[in-house]
């Protein structure tokens, strides 16, 4: 049975790259290969940062002499700076490396002032996993002699709960600028008084309190809650009573959380980050608009709340989208046969 050694943040870590490898920790890739997860990253503390490097480089170095393969996942230049270490050393032992692209701004990184350094990476992989038609583009015109493979992110199987509906607009992630949280605070503002039995819930860590801030300036405070990060139990049950999920996002790969939101039968309304829209139908499977469009949002947002039947239709159809493309075995199957043939 072939060995690989499957190096990214670990099992505790918020967001969707540890999102993705659990997934495939729960499918059938883990029997049918030896795969050993390496973690490399824990969002807590600095030293505990760096505690889980370490443990995680030592243990990358006890079981790379008798790895067949090594599956690197990472992001933006910070994590590949990270990943730099085992990627060499990977190379050291003379083992195929497979580079798992999850998210990255191609004016920053790979077309940016880190370029030299994606540049190296990406030549000297044997692979390069990146999300979407529209990112392997975007790789191959910044750095054209690498080889790439297009594998979405899976939607994992949830145990759906069977609980009433409740007038909610979810957001689940970070609450950062990327994000733009902020924006979606302030279109919901535009149309709360017209909505007084609709709330927005916000599902994760980051600026909680300027969120805070933001709802009590716009005077939804009292329809507006925040929930911190969740997990299990927690998440299952607020994606089952939500009606409408929103990433206002400015970048991503391949959103795992429009996977999410998917999985549940959610209206999903979204900017095109990461192209998006080559891949999902607006006004079909999704509800597009512009990034940074405060009155495009809320017009999305409001067209939804509003019309029961473009609802369930947005719903069902990003909930059969998923299904017929994103599901976990479509997915690792893919997987499975790249592994095969390097």
């Amino acid at each position: 049975m072939m060995k690989i050694l499957m190096v990214g943040p670990g099992p505790k870590t918020r967001g969707g790259i540890s999102a993705v490898i659990s997934a495939y920790q729960n499918s059938s890739i883990w029997q049918d290969f030896n795969i050993t997860w390496i973690d490399t990253y824990y969002d807590k503390s600095v030293l505990t940062k760096l505690s889980h490097f370490f443990k995680g480089l030592i243990a990358f170095l006890y079981k790379i002499p008798k790895a067949d393969l090594v599956h690197i996942h990472l992001s933006e230049p910070v994590s590949a700076f990270r990943k730099l270490v085992f990627f060499l050393v990977g190379k050291l032992f003379l083992k195929p490396i497979i580079l798992h692209l999850h998210s990255f701004d191609s004016k920053t990184s790979v077309g940016g002032r880190f370029k030299s350094q994606y540049r190296f990476l990406f030549s000297k992989a044997d692979t390069i996993i990146v999300l979407s038609p529209y990112w392997e583009n975007e790789v191959k015109k910044n750095i054209p002699n690498c080889r790439t493979k297009v594998i979405f992110n899976p939607c994992s199987k949830i145990l759906k709960l069977d609980l009433p509906k409740e007038k909610i607009i979810l957001f689940a992630g970070t609450l950062n600028q990327r994000k733009g949280y902020a924006l979606l605070i302030e279109s919901f503002g535009q149309i709360a008084k017209k909505y007084p039995d609709w709330k927005l819930v916000f599902a994760g860590n980051g600026e909680i309190e300027r969120g805070k801030e933001l709802a009590n300036k716009f005077n939804i405070s009292y329809q507006t809650e925040f929930l911190g990060w969740i997990s299990g139990d927690e998440k299952n049950e607020i994606f089952s009573k939500a009606m409408i999920f929103c990433l206002p996002s400015y970048a991503e790969g391949f959103p795992m959380a429009i996977l999410d939101a998917y999985s549940y039968g959610l209206p999903v309304v979204s900017t095109t980050c990461g192209r998006i829209d080559l891949v999902l139908k607006d006004n079909e499977d999704i509800l597009f608009f512009e990034m940074g469009n405060v009155n495009a949002l809320a017009n999305c947002l409001d067209n939804l709340m509003s019309n029961e039947k473009l609802s369930q239709k947005v719903g069902n159809n990003g909930f059969q989208f998923s299904k017929n493309n994103f599901e976990l075995e479509v997915v690792v199957n893919e997987l499975k046969m790249l592994y095969k043939s390097i």
